[in-house]
C-alpha cells in the first residue's frame, strides 16, 4: 500500500496488530463450515528457553498476506489456520506462507467472529502442511509469568521468518458483556502480529493476538475462550450470533438500483469488486437532499458527494485497491429520500440485518458496523417521561449512541461517546427520558470509522 494512503488512514494509539501490504479471487466462503476443535498437544514441562520454544513452536505459525494487510496465523489440527478477523477482513481468500516454505495462494476464509476478532482458514488435506501448534488449552498463567510472542509482526518480506519477542504476564483483562479475558503482556510487539501465538514457558500456545497499544504492550485472548469459539463458528445455527458478515458476493448483480431511506440515520450500501485500474462511473438522483460515498475495503474514501447537500450525485473513480468496494447512500433529509442510482460496473445491494431492529427495556441486542464508518439504527417506543437507559459495548470499533425522533430537525435528543466507560474506555451510554410518547430512533455510528466490528447494546 502507498505511503499517501497510509498516511490518510492511521488510527491513532490503540489498533489492532495487523499491518497494511500485495490479489485474491472471489470465492463462496461468506459462509461459516464445519470445525473440528484442535485437541491441545501435551509438551513437557522440561522444554524451556526460548530457542527450544520457537524451534518447538514457530513451524507451525504462518505468514497471512492480503493485498490490504498481514498478520499471522496458528495451525490447528485438520488443516485449519486461526487468525484475527481484521487480517483477512473483507477477503474471502488469502495467501498463507509458513517457515518451510509451504505456501497456499488462495486458502479459503471459511469463519469469521468480529465479535471476538477471530478468523479460520481452510488449507486442504493436512499432509502437506507442518505439525499443528501445541495448545495449552488447561495452561494457567499467573501475574509476572514469563511469556513470549511468535508471529511476523511489521513484516514486509514474500517468505520470511517467524520473529519471537519475550516479555511477563502484566495482568489479565476481562470483558464483561462477553465473559471473554485478555492477557496483557509487556512482550514486543509490532502490527503484524495479529493472530500470532502466545507462548507460555512450557511451550504451549495460550493466547492469540488481538491489540496492541501503541507498541508498549499487547492484548492476547486466551486460548481456552477462543477455541471454545471456534467450535462454535461450525455449527451454522451460531451464524447471528457470531455474525461473520461478509460483503455478499452472490446474489442479484445490477446496474440500477432504487434508493430508498426513511430518516436521516439510514443508509443503502452496494458493494462493487471490480480490478484494480476500473473506471467507475456512478450517477444518483434523489427527491431530497441526500448525499454519497464510495468507500474502499480500508476505509478510504475513493469518491464523494457529502459535501454537496445535493439531489444528484456523480461519482467518478478509478479502483486503487483490489477487494469489495462499498457505495454508500445517506439521508441528509428530515423526510423520506427516494431515488435511483445507476453505476458503469455491476454491484450488490448488502441487506443490513440491524436497522430498523425494534428494542426494548431488559434486552441486550448483538449487533455490527459492517463497513467502515457505518451506522446501524434501531427503534423504541416510549411512554412520557419513561426514563431508559442504553448502551453500546464494543472493542473492534469506537462507537457513538444517539437518541432522535423522526420529527426533530435540531440536534439529536441524546448523544454520548464515552460516558460508560467500557474495556477501553470509549463506550457510549445515554440516559433518556422520552418528552412525549412515541417511538425514537437509536443509532450506533462508527463516527471515527475505526469498524468493522461487533457490539453489545443494552436497554435498561
Amino acid at each position: 500500500m502507498s505511503a499517501w494512503r497510509v498516511g490518510i488512514l492511521a488510527l491513532g494509539m490503540i489498533a489492532a496488530a495487523c499491518v497494511p501490504s500485495s490479489s485474491v479471487p472471489e470465492s463462496d466462503a461468506g459462509t461459516l463450515a464445519t470445525v473440528t476443535t484442535a485437541a491441545a498437544v501435551t509438551v513437557p514441562s522440561t522444554v524451556v528457553g526460548a530457542e527450544a520454544i520457537y524451534e518447538r513452536v514457530a513451524p507451525s505459525l504462518a505468514y497471512v498476506e492480503t493485498s490490504m494487510s498481514s498478520g499471522s496465523g496458528v495451525l490447528l489440527s485438520g488443516g485449519r489456520l486461526l487468525t484475527a478477523a481484521h487480517v483477512v477482513w473483507p477477503f474471502d481468500e488469502v495467501r498463507v506462507f509458513f517457515p518451510d516454505g509451504t505456501t497456499i495462494s488462495d486458502a479459503r476464509v471459511i469463519g469469521t467472529d468480529l465479535v471476538a476478532d477471530l478468523a479460520l482458514i481452510d488449507l486442504g488435506d493436512p499432509a502437506g502442511l507442518p505439525p499443528a501448534a501445541p495448545l495449552g488449552l488447561g495452561t494457567e498463567l499467573n501475574t509476572g509469568a514469563i511469556v513470549y510472542q511468535i508471529g511476523f509482526p511489521a513484516e514486509i518480506e514474500e517468505f520470511p521468518e517467524a520473529a519471537i519477542s519475550s516479555g511477563i504476564v502484566s495482568r489479565k483483562r476481562y470483558w464483561e458483556s462477553f465473559d471473554w479475558t485478555f492477557v496483557q503482556s509487556d512482550a514486543p510487539l509490532a502490527g503484524g502480529q495479529s493472530g500470532g501465538a502466545l507462548v507460555s514457558q512450557d511451550g504451549q500456545v495460550v493466547g492469540i493476538t488481538n491489540f496492541l497499544f501503541g507498541g508498549v504492550f499487547g492484548l492476547s485472548a486466551e486460548i481456552s475462550a477462543v477455541m471454545d469459539r471456534v467450535a462454535l463458528m461450525g455449527d451454522a445455527a451460531n451464524l447471528e450470533d457470531l455474525v461473520g458478515r461478509y460483503p455478499p458476493r452472490a446474489g442479484e448483480r445490477t446496474t440500477e438500483a432504487e434508493i430508498a431511506l426513511d430518516h436521516f440515520f439510514d443508509q443503502q450500501i452496494w458493494v462493487i469488486d471490480e480490478q484494480v485500474g476500473t473506471d467507475v462511473v456512478v450517477e444518483a438522483r434523489t427527491n431530497n437532499v441526500s448525499w454519497m460515498v464510495a468507500l474502499a475495503a480500508d476505509g478510504f474514501w475513493e469518491a464523494s458527494s457529502v459535501e454537496n447537500d445535493a439531489l444528484a450525485h456523480l461519482l467518478e473513480f478509478t479502483v486503487s485497491l483490489e477487494g469489495p468496494l462499498f457505495l454508500i447512500a445517506g439521508s441528509g433529509s428530515l423526510g423520506e429520500v427516494t431515488g435511483t442510482i445507476e453505476s458503469s460496473v455491476p454491484m450488490v445491494e448488502w441487506i443490513d440485518v440491524d436497522d430498523g431492529l425494534p428494542l426494548v427495556s431488559g434486552d441486550t441486542y448483538f449487533g455490527n458496523i459492517d463497513v467502515a464508518g457505518e451506522t446501524d439504527w434501531y427503534v423504541i417506543d416510549l411512554q412520557q417521561n419513561q426514563a431508559v437507559t442504553i448502551e453500546v459495548d464494543a472493542l473492534g470499533f469506537d462507537p457513538t449512541l444517539s437518541i432522535d425522533s423522526t420529527e426533530n430537525s435540531g440536534e439529536p435528543l441524546a448523544v454520548d461517546f464515552d460516558s460508560g466507560r467500557g474495556f477501553f474506555g470509549w463506550n457510549p451510554r445515554v440516559v433518556f427520558t422520552a418528552p412525549i410518547t412515541g417511538q425514537y430512533l437509536i443509532a450506533v455510528e462508527d463516527v471515527d470509522s475505526t469498524g468493522p466490528g461487533g457490539y453489545f447494546i443494552t436497554v435498561e
